[in-house]
């Protein structure tokens, strides 16, 4: 406004640029069933940074499976177990991979299910780890040995099953 009679010092014109200031919004809450979104963006600008995937709610593993992942990226997500030596012996949890694995043991009697916390930028999800025993499927086969003796034989798939107990009442 002084119609160029004042000079402007060196390096006074320049104007830094302010950092991101980064904020975590769930645009998508998840469900039981279906994985949520985080997105983190700017306060400023609303320049999005990054989209992560939130877990859902509950996490369902059969015993016998192999690991099952709890988050799709585990360099972004920190999975934690509340009570660790609790749970230690029914199953693995590995925070490196984001995967958590059932101990085969068929005799251990699981909670209703196991909580896992999950940590994406500064915001905590809940995940239940559901337990579940898979029906057994059995063949059997029934084979003539002699008048009125047959040998029965069973194929199932139960694993880390050594024996099965056969219940008879009447004619089989």
């Amino acid at each position: 406004n002084n119609q160029g009679k004042n000079e402007i010092a060196k390096g006074k014109w320049v104007v830094k640029k302010k950092e991101h200031e980064l904020e975590s919004i769930v645009s998508k809450k998840p469900t039981k069933t279906r994985t949520g979104i985080l997105r983190r963006r700017c306060k400023e600008c609303k320049t999005e940074k990054e989209r992560i995937t939130i877990p859902a709610q509950e996490l369902v593993i059969n015993i016998g499976d192999s690991a099952k992942k709890v988050v799709k990226d585990p360099k972004k997500c920190k999975v934690s177990l509340k009570n660790a030596t609790k749970y230690k012996k029914y199953f693995y949890l590995d925070t490196k991979k984001g995967t958590v694995e059932l101990i085969k043991d068929y005799s251990v009697k699981f909670a209703k299910s196991i909580p896992l916390t999950v940590k994406i930028a500064d915001k905590k999800f809940k995940v239940n780890v559901k337990v579940k025993i898979p029906a057994p499927k059995v063949k059997i086969t029934k084979t003539k040995i002699s008048d009125g003796y047959y040998r029965y034989t069973f194929k199932y798939n139960i694993k880390g099953a050594d024996r099965i107990q056969v219940r008879s009442i009447g004619k089989m």
